[in-house]
């Protein structure tokens, strides 16, 4: 019996071979056709997100920038899922171990801030609770395919040393929910109304196993554009807090080889 996580990509995937994408070659087509039907046998892997955003604040003459990082190292195997998050905000560090198992209509969830020392459960959660505890979409596949879904006009290949990477694009319309899939929910609210432009988005697929390995999305115009939007006529005005940087990048690995830690015994 297939995993959840499978279902969700193929489908993503096929969805997307079924889009009449603009400027997608012949080459592309193929290479996402493939990648569905390798994807329907996945039953587990390791995954790599990391959020990198960064501000400028100008305050009497004075600046500063101010770096924000999310670093999330997981291994899926269907229901069951560990992994570490490394969050960093004006060089102050979190780290967290998790470990997360789903049970159909509630999940169970272990954090531990000593390295697994100690370790603090809370059960029973519903996917929205377990989600906003973690402040992470542990669902690599739907977030990958959601990706792999809505990006659009794509170049031909540029071709690697193990993999061949496609550029497009990722509609401004559905940024703000690809943020909050990764973890970035805390600015996913936006003036009724706000249009974003479109992002640039990469997407790697190994050359061999014809598996999608890396996803990079570049928000930082899209992101400035939504801070200017919300700040106007705020309390700070215009050109004090600006976006340098908003990006994010997903590396998929370990392809039915992942094996995440079980949940402690507490």
């Amino acid at each position: 019996m297939k995993k959840r996580t499978n279902k969700l990509c193929a489908a993503a995937l096929a969805l997307l071979l079924a889009l009449c994408l603009g400027g997608c070659g012949d080459s592309f087509e193929s290479a996402m056709a493939r990648a569905a039907k390798e994807m329907a046998s996945v039953e587990s892997v390791h995954a790599g997100m990391l959020i990198d955003m960064g501000f400028d604040l100008e305050i009497a003459g004075e600046s500063a920038a101010l770096d924000f990082t999310i670093d999330m190292e997981m291994d899926t195997d269907g229901s069951l899922s560990s992994g570490t998050m490394d969050i960093s905000m004006l060089e102050l560090p979190v780290s967290v171990m998790f470990v997360a198992e789903n049970h159909g209509e509630t999940s169970d969830l272990y954090l531990s801030y000593d390295g697994g020392e100690t370790w603090d459960s809370l059960t029973g959660l519903s996917a929205a609770e377990a989600a906003e505890n973690l402040e992470m979409n542990s669902d690599v596949m739907g977030t990958l395919g959601f990706f792999l879904e809505f990006a659009s006009s794509f170049s031909e290949p540029m071709e690697g040393e193990n993999s061949l990477r496609y550029d497009g694009f990722f509609p401004g319309d559905r940024l703000l929910e690809a943020l909050s899939m990764t973890g970035g929910g805390d600015l996913a609210e936006v003036p009724e109304g706000t249009e974003l432009p479109d992002a640039p988005i990469s997407i790697w697929i190994d050359a061999e196993s014809g598996l999608p390995v890396r996803v990079y999305l570049d928000m930082t115009d899209a992101l400035g554009q939504y801070m200017t939007l919300s700040l106007a006529g705020g309390e700070l005005a215009d050109g004090v807090l600006s976006v340098s940087r908003v990006t994010v990048t997903m590396d998929m690995s370990r392809f039915n080889a992942a094996d995440p830690m079980r949940p402690p015994e507490i």
